[in-house]
């Protein structure tokens, strides 16, 4: 693995592709400081989907499920999406990601800790310019080339790719990573293939988010446009769900500081308009997220 360490050998076909997938990751970086943390909240769902295989032009239903699962799925979106969701703890507390760790995680049992020990004792002797973009780029590649293409190993790759990124503050608190369907296809593991799909990535959620962030004040218009004056309480708690991607009916009324039957009647509006979605389905106990806003985050192909 000492061919990583020094940039010069790897070629100026990968140089190029390593600055395409570091500006990329930048302007998604510049993009997601001033997100709000519900979308955030819903990006990262939002990559979870895309990087376990769903299509962008699908991912809608995919964070919808996430949402409505609460973790408890065992599909690959929400084995991701908790070990993102882990990772960001971990992170938060100063812990870096280790290739040992996201193996445990995903690793389903499989054997061969040998390799995660080996490449986490390089991914701390590397000392990247600036981002975690090439430390991303070789945890990916070395995890594959050295256990084959199982699904465990493939999202570990994906996984610890994310990680990487998050935890070296190249994403502005956002989540990108290269699908795993992409690192399972390669007959041989490419860092100039890798790099490619990482800008791609990087360049589609930043889409995402311009998207989500231009609708927030198109779904305000609908809410006023429908109900006038009574708008007023209907918008607060919509601005709410920019804050929290889930809420209940008595959280919110905590957070807003007005009355259960306030948020109550606001929801009921905002569902009418198709703006919220009610996730589990119960008399009571009732959860709603933001789906338009999911909706939004919906890629058109290009």
């Amino acid at each position: 693995m000492n061919d990583s360490s020094n940039l010069d050998v790897l070629g100026s076909p990968f140089l190029r592709a390593l600055e395409r997938a570091a500006l990329a990751v930048g302007r998604l970086d510049a993009l997601g400081r001033s997100a709000e943390p519900g979308v955030r909240d819903l990006l990262a769902l939002r990559c979870s989907v895309v990087a376990a295989g769903v299509p962008s032009t699908a991912c809608r239903d995919g964070i919808i499920a996430l949402l409505r699962a609460d973790g408890e799925g065992g599909d690959a979106a929400s084995r991701l999406a908790a070990v993102f969701a882990e990772g960001a703890a971990r992170s938060r507390a100063g812990t870096a990601p280790t290739a040992r760790w996201v193996h445990d995680q995903l690793g389903e049992g499989e054997g061969g800790h040998d390799l995660p020990r080996e490449l986490d004792e390089h991914l701390r002797a590397m000392r990247p310019p600036a981002s975690g973009v090439l430390p991303a780029l070789v945890a990916a590649r070395t995890l594959v080339q050295g256990g084959g293409r199982s699904e465990a190993r493939t999202l570990s790759a994906t996984a610890l790719a994310a990680l990487v990124l998050h935890h070296a503050g190249s994403l502005g608190g956002l989540w990108c990573t290269i699908p795993a369907a992409l690192v399972a296809g390669m007959e041989t593991p490419d860092l100039v293939q890798l790099a490619d799909a990482l800008a791609t990535a990087a360049h589609d959620a930043a889409h995402a988010l311009a998207a989500a962030t231009a609708a927030l004040p198109v779904h305000e218009a609908q809410v006023r446009a429908a109900h006038g004056r009574a708008a007023r309480g209907a918008t607060a708690v919509l601005r709410a769900f920019r804050r929290w991607s889930v809420l209940e009916i008595p959280s919110a009324a905590r957070r807003l500081r007005c009355t259960r039957p306030t948020v109550a009647a606001a929801i009921d509006r905002l569902e009418t308009l198709g703006l919220v979605t009610e996730l589990t389905g119960r008399g009571r106990d009732r959860v709603w997220c933001y789906a338009a806003l999911a909706d939004a985050m919906v890629m058109v192909p290009r």
